[in-house]
């Protein structure tokens, strides 16, 4: 006795189409633009539709620097031995960036440890790359960048420094400016996110997230 399963064609027509419920049987939902995401939409036929977040018409230009999306303007701030300082940056389509760096305004002799958290919960969570150390030189300020390979998707993330040496003063983020992460309340001023961590190799996780009330967020910028 033959078996003829009963098989329903497939849908789909082009690479990176989906399979979604209809009203009564599976349709296709014709793949979205490069940097879409997927939605879910009442009004829609199939429930779900494609849209552009905030900024994803916007493209990355090679060789430029990206740092948090909501800074208003930037200041400067001294880091601590035994502190490791984290800010948050916003990736609006997927990207491979090349480097990852902070701007001294004042530098002494000193090795400052850079990488990427992924984002728990508005607070760094896992490793996602360390990326290694930028050796500071006395006096020689600027820009100071640490290659990397490294593919992000749409997110949010963490970038972090760690220094071994009290003393440089690094292009930071207004106090105010990333509302976001919160304030104590009142007329309190939005934190950054540090946290207590000998000099070495970063943790993974994170850890306990401290906020540092009314201080300014490292600076720290991908590079694409």
């Amino acid at each position: 006795m033959s078996y003829t399963p009963n098989v329903t064609p497939s849908p789909t027509t082009t690479k990176g189409d989906l399979i979604v419920r209809g009203t009564s049987v599976d349709v296709r939902l014709g793949v979205g633009s490069d940097g879409q995401s997927v939605k879910s939409d009442a009004n829609s036929t199939n429930g779900l539709a494609w849209f552009t977040s905030g900024m994803g018409n916007f493209s990355y230009v090679s060789g430029r620097y990206y740092g948090s999306t909501n800074s208003l303007a930037l200041t400067s701030a001294s880091n601590t031995l035994g502190v490791m300082y984290a800010t948050p940056v916003y990736i609006w389509k997927r990207q491979a960036f090349t480097a990852i760096g902070i701007n001294a305004t004042v530098a002494v002799a000193s090795n400052i440890r850079m990488g990427i958290y992924a984002d728990s919960g508005g607070v760094p969570g896992s490793l996602i790359l360390d990326c290694g150390v930028a050796a500071l030189s006395l006096g020689v300020t600027g820009q100071y960048d640490v290659a990397i390979s490294q593919t992000l998707d749409i997110g949010n993330y963490w970038l972090v420094v760690l220094g071994d040496t009290a003393g440089n003063t690094l292009s930071a983020i207004s106090t105010n400016s990333l509302q976001f992460l919160g304030t104590n309340g009142g007329a309190g001023t939005a934190p950054r996110i540090q946290k207590t961590q000998a000099y070495g190799a970063l943790p993974t996780p994170f850890g306990s997230a401290t906020y540092s009330e009314g201080n300014s967020s490292m600076n720290i910028q991908l590079k694409v």
